[in-house]
């Protein structure tokens, strides 16, 4: 008699069991699913990261003077390729006597924007807090101005003068070292600078 009250409770038991399974399979299964979506976007995130940075990379070999372009390459938005079938947009503009390069690659919709500021070593004449670029031109200093630094000037060097009826009241004229020279050397012409 007891079997006759039990029937059904096997199977009752059997559909809890499998349901349960199947919920924590369900989120196993949605888990692994959305870490493998996150490992993809990083994978494309990182994949953009570096096709960007070789765009930055390529943008100075070009101004370098490679691949036909030269200095004066001042590209707005322009596709390079950068790698086998990956390109970068890159600009070029310029920034307070520096060139501001602009890279930005996309793959597979995860983007990466990188800028970077270049510019070049100047000649150590541009050390000199004034250079006066005229042999007889002498640097007059007036009122109680003070010249704090090295300057190279021609063979006339530095008179202190009156301002507006005022009279020249500092101490010394220059604190630093005076470069006299005739003619100056002056740095080179270097249009890469510009």
């Amino acid at each position: 008699m007891r079997l006759k009250n039990e029937n059904g409770s096997a199977l009752v038991t059997v559909l809890i069991i499998s349901t349960a399974v199947l919920i924590m399979a369900g989120s196993i299964i949605s888990a692994v699913a959305r870490h493998y979506r996150t490992a993809l976007r990083d994978l494309y995130r990182t994949q953009a990261y570096y096709s960007a940075e070789a765009g930055i990379y390529k943008a100075l070999w070009y101004l370098s003077g490679h691949g036909g372009h030269d200095i004066s390459w001042r590209p707005h938005n322009e596709d390079i390729s950068v790698q086998e079938g990956q390109e970068a947009t890159v600009t070029v503009r310029e920034r307070g006597g520096f060139l501001v390069v602009t890279s930005l690659a996309t793959v597979r919709n995860q983007s990466e924007l990188l800028n970077v500021t270049v510019g070049q070593n100047m000649p150590p004449q541009f050390d000199q807090a004034i250079m006066l670029g005229g042999a007889d031109l002498p640097l007059v200093v007036t009122g109680d101005t003070r010249i704090t630094g090295d300057i190279s000037l021609g063979r006339s060097g530095v008179k202190s003068g009156n301002l507006k009826g005022i009279k020249y009241s500092g101490e010394r004229l220059v604190w630093g070292k005076i470069h006299r020279g005739s003619p100056l050397r002056l740095p080179q012409f270097d249009a890469a600078l510009f």
